[in-house]
């Protein structure tokens, strides 16, 4: 007999089913420190891929995308999420901006007026509300801004949907902002397939900030660009994050990046962050074999420096299937027995610098 009742069943094969959350309920870690801006706790998010069938009652097999992960993201500060292709950032960031119902877990989110507010769960009506305070910038900014409108009806919407202003005053806020972030007035009204992909990027910040958000996500904004595109966006984000005192969650492959624009530095493999820590503690004082490997990779402009490179062997496992025990483990140099039988525990190293492993290697 299933485990699962018709109901479930019935919402599996509709692709609406939920799983459960676990019945043992948990003290959830609140921070009480004032600057902490949004605090993920045990976020996860799952997809039905099979199973959950009518007839056959086969039992479902989820992709376990983010696989209780949490950190926080203080005012005025960037955290930068970095990882192979696949190890589930951008899902986390829609999961976290609720652009994807989480599976379980939490999204404290701090208000205007201080109170710590959980996402998870908030109505649509709600959620709207809290949605002037979260915005997010798309990796492809051509795929993201829509064709039949012009620069000014893009950035001017989110103005319109939540009836911010009207009339002359949306005009000259909506221009306000394209100048804010390089645009020039004749630029107004032109469509995107008449932008660069560089100023295609600068109209989707500006439509990020319309609305005066505190809390921005950058989903590998520069990762299409060129170059000397890439710097200029990037110095673009840094002062506006000086202007407005935004808070940043950026998610990048590029490492080299990722310690440019950073004050925090969370590194994820298949679903989960193995190792958080200030840019210093990460780059200087690496802790995990996997970010070991990822920040050996970075080149150095110096020809007469030859790093050593650490080569992992394999591909990552399927999130379907992930490997019992660590993630990491198939591929890890040090794994031992325990590595293959028990999921690592969080470690703390030092105030800000934690890692998930079995063997924490020292310098």
């Amino acid at each position: 007999m299933s485990e699962f009742s018709f109901g479930d069943r019935l919402k599996q094969k509709l692709g609406l089913y939920k799983p459960p959350t676990e019945e043992i309920v948990e003290a959830v870690d609140i921070p009480t420190d004032p600057e902490v801006l949004v605090a993920i706790r045990n976020l996860k998010k799952h997809f039905l891929v099979a199973g959950g069938g009518l007839i056959f009652n086969r039992a479902p097999i989820f992709l376990k995308a983010v696989d209780g992960i949490s950190f926080d993201v203080k005012k005025g500060e960037t955290v930068g999420v970095v990882g192979e292709s696949g190890c589930g950032k951008s899902t986390a960031a829609r999961a976290i901006l609720q652009l994807l119902e989480p599976t379980s877990g939490h999204v404290f989110f701090r208000t205007a007026e201080g109170e710590m507010v959980d996402l998870v769960g908030l109505d649509k009506r709600e959620l709207r509300e809290m949605r002037r305070q979260m915005q997010i910038v798309f990796q492809d900014p051509s795929a993201s801004l829509n064709p039949r409108m012009t620069a000014f009806d893009i950035i001017a919407e989110p103005l319109i949907i939540h009836k911010v202003a009207d009339g002359d005053e949306l005009k000259i806020r909506t221009i306000e902002l394209m100048e804010k972030v390089g645009l020039m007035i004749h630029h107004a009204f032109r469509f995107p397939h008449e932008f660069s992909g560089g100023q295609k990027q600068r109209v989707g910040i500006a439509r990020a900030l319309a609305l005066n958000p505190s809390f921005v996500i950058l989903d590998e904004p520069v990762s299409a660009l060129d170059v000397s595109v890439r710097a200029a966006v990037l110095m673009l984000l840094r002062n506006l994050q000086r202007e407005f005192n935004l808070a940043y969650v950026f998610i990048a492959h590029d490492l080299s990046v990722i310690r440019m624009i950073s004050d925090y530095v969370c590194v994820m493999y298949l679903g989960r962050l193995v190792e958080i820590g200030s840019v210093t503690d990460v780059f200087e004082d690496m802790r995990h074999p996997y970010t070991r490997a990822l920040i050996s990779a970075i080149p150095i402009p110096d020809p007469t420096v030859k790093p050593e490179r650490i080569f992992l062997e394999g591909d990552p496992p399927s999130p379907v299937a992930p490997p019992p025990g660590c993630n990491f483990h198939p591929r890890c140099p040090i794994a031992t027995s325990i590595c293959t039988q028990e999921e690592p525990p969080r470690i703390q190293i030092s105030k800000t610098h934690f890692v998930e492993c079995h063997h924490v290697t020292t310098k």
